[in-house]
Formats: C-alpha cells, structure tokens, sequence
C-alpha cells in the first residue's frame, strides 16, 4: 500500500574466472536470498527498512602460496577454487523526524558468514578464519537545521557516529596471529557545523567545520 512495502527477491551472482601465475581459476558463485520489508509511518515522519538474507557461495577464489600446490609451481600468489561458504544476517535502517528541522536517522547489520568446505591446499576448516568480515556493524545521526540566519543561509548541527566490530586481517587461527593482526572493534564520531546555502556574489556557498 502507499506506506508498506512487504518483497522478496532470489538473485544469482558470479565473479569471473581467469589465470594467475600461468594457472586458471574458474568462477567462484552466489546464490541468495532476501525477505524484507519498508515503511513510512506517522504521516511518513518515520521510516523504518528491515532486511533478511541468505546467501551460498560456491567455488570460492582464495589466494595462497604456488608451493602449497600439488604438484608446486614458483609462485608467491595463486588464486584457486578452494571452498564453499554460507551466510546469514539482517540490516536495519530507521530515519525520525521528530520535530521541524531535527532529523534522526541510525542503522544496524549483522553477518554471520562461514566456510562450509575448504580444500587442504588452503588450510583445515575448522582453524582457517574468514577475513575483512566483522560481524556486526551500526551508524547512527542527529541533525539540526536552523531557518534562514544570514544572506538566505541556515545552519546546520550534525553529530555522527559509526561503529564497526572485531575484524580479522588473517586467516590463521592461532591465538597469536590473531592477537596481532585483528582490529579491535571501533566507534568514530564526527562533529560538523555549517552555513549552508547562504548568497555570495551570483551563486550560492557552504562554510563549515568539522572533526
């Protein structure tokens, strides 16, 4: 209806083949699936989106030494089709308007992504980790915008803050790599003020300051 919107929707993917150090991969694949749904309620002052997914990945193309190979060949870096993985999680976003010129808006994601087979040439399944591939991740914004204060400009108060969670930069699994090589998880907030559109010679200009 004009302020519910209920979908699902299946989708097929790929990331192409191809040769590295004289040596072919082929594609690796995607399957997924997503349920979900987005709505303006509150005379549309409020906006709330949720998403559900799935995805199975197929032949996926993980790096690893030409000496791991069997038979070995001299290369630092091959790529091969090397393991199937799964994932599942859900995003949400949500924007307010409380009150004239105060917007909120925040958003939250989850991924629970894991490797279902890996060939030995890679590593064991059960001690090589995912990479680049926090679990959790979250934004969220408040922001103020005055009337007109000078030469046709407003001003505008924004505070922000971005969440990001444990990530992994390697995927071996011993205590100590991970004690060196992951990022901790993380908040950033950032302060912005500005005069936004006001009048300078024939156009219009921003002014602002921020950290």
């Amino acid at each position: 209806n004009d302020v519910i919107l209920i979908y699902g929707k299946y989708v097929t993917g790929f990331i192409s083949g191809g040769q590295l150090a004289s040596r072919t991969y082929g594609p690796e694949t995607a399957k997924s699936w997503e349920v979900g749904i987005k709505a303006d309620l509150f005379d549309k002052r409020v906006r709330s989106n949720l998403a559900l997914l799935d995805v199975k990945y197929g032949n996926l193309q993980l790096h690893t030494s030409g000496l791991n190979l069997l038979p070995p060949i001299n290369a630092s870096v091959v790529l091969v089709n090397a393991g199937d993985a799964k994932a599942k999680g859900f995003e949400w976003e949500g924007t307010a308007l409380p009150m004239h010129s105060l917007t909120l808006t925040a958003n939250v994601g989850y991924t629970d992504f894991k490797y279902t087979t890996i060939d030995p040439v890679i590593g064991a399944l059960t001690t090589f980790l995912p990479i680049q591939r926090p679990d959790w991740t979250a934004a969220g914004a408040v922001q103020y915008d005055t009337p007109d204060v000078i030469a046709g400009g407003h001003t505008t108060f924004r505070r922000d803050v971005n969440y990001r969670g444990k990530t992994r930069l390697s995927s071996i699994a011993t205590r100590s790599v991970q004690a060196m090589t992951s990022v901790k998880d993380s908040w950033i907030v950032n302060g912005r003020v500005a005069l936004v559109d006001f009048e300078l010679a024939k156009g219009k200009a921003t002014l602002a300051v921020w950290g």
